[in-house]
């Protein structure tokens, strides 16, 4: 029980945090901060995270007077921030943009001075809409760390609704911002944290929340959902301004909109997915051998990987095949897109590849980083925008050691046909799109369902107030030039003319567009708070952070390859306190070939895995392209099911159980308001259990405790079938004992360890019957000494400090030779150690290969070792803090609390 009731707290001050869902949370924030350093605040879009976030810094700033920076977008830098911190008196706190804090020199800029104070100064970091932060890889994060370097170090408190958005490995990136040891969760059973989460990435590479990452998960992150504050604090009242408004939220609702892919381009898409590769039997890549393209109608994409094309025994990289496989997944997209988009993108490659060429007849190769600016670019649009001609950072590597002639061959064959696609596509003039036929029916319809249902005039406009999104500048753009003509042109537009904005991530004046589309929502500033703008085209630079719930219609353009973009899109509107009973997705579908690309995205999805595992690489070359088998099937099926007008994506998508155990939680602490329930619990007997019948599988869940250790313990010991054992060989004993059981026995083999399955397993209902025959009772003793036995040889090996150990990478074991043996003349011995605790740890891919970078920089081993020197400043690295092994214990220490039998049908 110990586990899940809040941790005691002192009061709160200024910061209004009435309801009572942010009051829990605030205190759970507290708790780990304290604890960790550093927390999490994950809660859904709307939920208050900023009041959260607001009294933590209050606490920082005015209870223990120290320097707090914020770091947010600008849009809300200068909008909800900038008044929050006036009303709540923190006006010295100083609130920075992403884009200020990467120009200060002092973090790595090139520009002037932004911060108020040197960045050691800072005792609390805090960052909204954290998850921009979340690739380790981009200069953005590499100013972070900068930031955060120092000892002691800085408390960290990220703010997003979306941890999560590619992979596991976005949460790792994030936690690895404050927890700076591996082993730091030894006592939760982890002793690599790095390890684990690999693991957990393993299980599924398409669960973003699996069970398996529940301990850890809900030791740093505070994570509600709206499905959560529905069940347990319904009534609930939150300040919106000076007035409070009962807690409720809009029902989401998803429209279709169809068009014709053929009519723009009669028969070009099976041409292009041949283009493609669709058809090319490529097992062990997608680039395959140069021989087997077929030149002139098929892109090999050999400029972006020449690698293919090298004489000898040079194995192809692994980084240029994946990029290649993500070039064709972005063509596809584009294409799907807007013929604009398409035809532009198809020149800027077809200008490249002459480029390559230039080089090529100089004697030169351009190597496999082409796409090194696309991989690294700080904007956000890094993960939207698609520069395939980027040369920037670019190696060049004789021409001699490739097999020159074929590789001039195929990077000519695909210029000629990238520059045929584009002229091809450049036919198709706006007017003649029919898709964006399509999007001006949608928006009539719009405004004329705004003017019937409105009851004042500012009432139709907020009713008529709609986001287009696109993933591409290039799209936006080019529904833009029609929507301009069709507002001007189009009576049923009228409403919008004079109305309409673009938002892109190189378009700049963002935020005086988005306070100028909903200055209520947005917070607008004094004078710049004017309601201009009804109609606003953006890319997904416009999809997080903001509040724009004024407006009640959003509508996806593009195809929803990531349905989750979908999500965060949403959530601009559909938020706590909307003026809308309802709000309205249309997502936009092609009529007939819908299963065709989404076919085609699978094979190229695939293909890219096969492309790392071709030369035996594991992992994340290319960020967005896992060497994991990629599932597609799972984001068919949410497309499918936006096709069909289905809102459960919307619904569901923040109900991420293993984020936190707050449900647990809450329902501890509901029960324990009942004062003969809470007796009933408080004076239950250790050892007592029970049992509840189940359609799955059998077994018994255990809680334990070992001696006074305060963390319980959790245990799943699944049945076997009489029938099962038979199969797999069992003795004559097992099989007596499983006779005597009903026809089951303990599977000790089978035993889980994962806290969030086993209490998933144990959840019941007020109305749930008890049930626990004889026969499965008597086999609960057999089941209790296996689960003691694994929890006793699991706690067994966390008290060898041996094991405490993580694995140290190659490149920073050397590094620390090279000091023990080449130390500077001028290094004392205490700035030695210091620096070889802090070298020898295991480190991510990225620091390993700037380390190996920094060993072979110099012949000279003291220039060498002035090199990691310098690296480690510069990266900040610090001596992890120590962990102290487990205490031993006997297997009697182990000592069982309560359980809970399954008992499957027939037992």
């Amino acid at each position: 029980m110990s586990l899940f009731t809040n941790p005691s707290t002192g009061p709160l001050d200024q910061v209004s945090v009435s309801p009572a869902f942010q009051r829990d949370g605030l205190y759970r924030a507290m708790d780990y901060l304290h604890r960790n350093n550093g927390v999490l605040i994950a809660d859904g879009v709307g939920l208050g995270k900023t009041f959260l976030a607001g009294e933590l810094i209050r606490q920082g700033v005015h209870d223990r007077r120290q320097r707090v920076l914020l770091v947010a977008p600008a849009a809300l830098r200068d909008g909800p921030w900038e008044r929050f911190l006036i009303d709540y008196d923190l006006k010295n706190v100083q609130c920075v943009s992403f884009q200020q804090l990467a120009s200060d020199p002092r973090v790595g800029g090139d520009g002037n001075h932004v911060l108020w104070h040197d960045p050691s100064e800072y005792a609390m970091v805090v960052i909204d809409e954290a998850h921009a932060y979340r690739n380790p890889d981009t200069d953005r994060a590499a100013t972070l760390r900068r930031l955060l370097e120092g000892s002691p170090p800085k408390q960290v408190v990220l703010l997003t609704a979306t941890p999560v958005n590619n992979s596991l490995w976005d949460l790792y990136h994030l936690m690895a911002y404050f927890v700076r040891n591996d082993a730091v969760f030894l006592e939760a059973g982890v002793p690599s944290l790095r390890k684990h989460f690999a693991e957990a990435e393993a299980e599924d590479p398409e669960d973003l929340s699996p069970d398996k990452l529940f301990d850890i998960l809900d030791a740093v992150a505070v994570r509600r959902t709206r499905r959560f504050v529905k069940r347990f604090y319904p009534n609930e009242r939150i300040k919106r301004g000076n007035t409070e408004i009962t807690i409720t939220f809009p029902q989401p609702e998803v429209l279709r909109e169809e068009y014709d892919l053929d009519a723009l381009l009669p028969g070009f898409f099976h041409r292009f997915a041949h283009a493609l590769g669709a058809d090319v039997e490529a097992e062990g890549s997608p680039l395959p051998p140069p021989d087997a393209f077929d030149y002139g109608e098929q892109l090999t994409l050999a400029r972006y990987a020449p690698s293919a094309y090298l004489l000898g025994d040079r194995r192809a990289e692994t980084f240029e095949l994946q990029a290649a496989g993500l070039l064709r997944s972005g063509l596809l997209k584009r294409f799907e897109s807007s013929s604009h988009a398409f035809a532009r993108t198809c020149r800027k490659m077809a200008k490249s590849h002459q480029k390559f060429l230039d080089a090529l007849a100089d004697g030169w190769i351009l190597t496999g980083e082409a796409l090194l600016a696309w991989t690294s670019t700080d904007t956000e649009e890094s993960t939207t925008e698609f520069t395939p001609e980027a040369n920037g950072g670019g190696r060049r590597d004789p021409a001699k050691n490739y097999d020159t002639n074929r590789l001039r061959a195929a990077v000519e064959a695909d210029r000629d046909l990238l520059t045929a696609f584009a002229e091809e596509a450049e036919q198709i003039t706006a007017d003649e799109d029919p898709k964006l036929d399509a999007l001006i029916e949608s928006l009539a319809e719009i405004a004329e369902e705004a003017k019937r249902e409105s009851i004042t005039p500012s009432d139709e406009r907020d009713k008529r107030k709609v986001i287009v999104f696109s993933y591409y500048a290039d799209t936006v753009a080019w529904i833009h030039e029609r929507l301009q003509t069709a507002c001007e042109e189009d009576p049923r537009l009228a409403p919008y003319r004079g109305r309409l904005a673009t938002v892109t991530g190189s378009s700049g004046g963002t935020e005086g567009i988005l306070f100028g589309f909903a200055p209520d929502s947005s917070q607008a500033p004094k004078g710049r708070n004017d309601d201009k703008y009804d109609l606003l085209v953006a890319t997904d630079v416009l999809a997080e952070g903001v509040n724009l719930q004024q407006a009640r219609h959003i509508i996806n353009f593009d195809l929803p390859w990531n349905p989750m973009r979908l999500v965060q899109r949403h959530g601009r509107i559909d938020r706590i306190g909307s003026p809308h009973s309802h709000v309205y997705l249309r997502c936009f579908f092609p009529s007939e070939d819908l299963d065709a690309l989404l076919g085609l995205e699978d094979a190229l999805q695939r293909k890219i895995t096969q492309a790392a595992r071709s030369i035996g690489v594991e992992g994340e070359i290319v960020p967005g392209s896992k060497a994991t088998d990629q599932n597609f099937a799972h984001t068919k099926e949410q497309i499918k099911t936006l096709l069909e007008e289905d809102a459960s994506l919307f619904e569901n998508a923040e109900d991420t159980g293993a984020l936190s155990g707050e449900e647990f939680r809450r329902e501890l602490t509901e029960a324990l308001q009942t004062p003969r329930l809470a007796q009933s619990i408080k004076t239950l007997p250790w050892v007592a259990g029970s049992g509840k019948a189940t359609e799955g599988e059998g077994g018994f869940i255990f809680c334990a405790r070992v001696g006074d250790h305060p963390r319980p313990q959790y245990r799943w010991v699944p049945l076997a079938a009489v029938g099962d054992l038979r199969a797999s060989g069992a003795g004559e004993d097992d099989m007596n004992a499983a006779a005597a059981g009903g026809g089951w026995q303990v599977a000790p083999e089978s035993i889980v360890d994962d806290t969030l399955a086993c209490l998933g397993k144990a959840v019941c209902a007020p109305g749930t019957e008890r049930r626990l025959p004889d026969p499965i009772a008597d086999l609960a003793y057999a089941a209790w000494e296996a689960a003691r036995r694994h929890i006793y040889e699991a706690w067994l090996e966390s008290t060898d400090p041996a094991n405490m150990r993580p694995s140290i990478p190659k490149p920073m074991r050397d590094a620390a030779e090279l000091l023990n043996d080449h130390p500077p003349k001028d290094l004392g011995s205490d700035r030695l150690y210091r620096l070889l605790d802090a070298i020898e740890a295991p480190y991510d891919t990225r620091t390993q290969r700037m380390m190996r970078r920094a060993l072979d920089a110099h012949e000279d081993p003291k220039e060498r070792a002035e090199a990691v020197i310098s690296l480690v400043d510069e990266l900040g690295l610090q001596p992890p803090p120590e962990v102290e092994p487990l205490p031993e214990i006997e297997v009697g220490d182990v000592n069982l609390v309560t359980w809970m039998a399954l008992v499957p049908e027939g037992g």
